[in-house]
This record gives structure tokens, sequence and C-alpha cells, in this order.
């Protein structure tokens, strides 16, 4: 989803060089999530069952 891109790319490009190995990994399991879990995920309308990909969409739905 194009929408997904715009939000996800420029906050890796940004955010990316701090992100610890673990983090990046997060990151990467995003990434391979359901474009419409992430929709969902990202409006508000639902989180995932992982705590920690919850904390990490969080995050970059407030520094976006």
């Amino acid at each position: 989803m194009r929408e997904l891109d715009i939000l996800l790319e420029p906050w890796l490009v940004k955010h990316g060089a701090s992100l610890s190995g673990e983090e990046l990994e997060r990151f990467s399991t995003l990434l391979d999530c359901n474009d419409m879990d992430l929709y969902t995920w990202f409006t508000g309308r639902g989180e995932p069952d992982d705590a920690e990909l919850a904390a990490l969409i969080s995050r970059i739905g407030a520094k976006h």
C-alpha cells in the first residue's frame, strides 16, 4: 500500500541510524505484516497482539 510507504520510508530514513539491531529486526518484522493489518494499526482501529510491534507502531506514529 503506497500510503504505508509514504509513512514508513521517511521515518526509517530519519530514525534508522539510531535504531539498535533488535529494533531493526522488529521493523523488518513490521514490514512483513499484511498491509491491511498495518493500515488498521496505523489508523488506530486496532493493534497487533505483539506488544513490541505495538510499541514500534506507536513510536512511528508519534515521530512522523
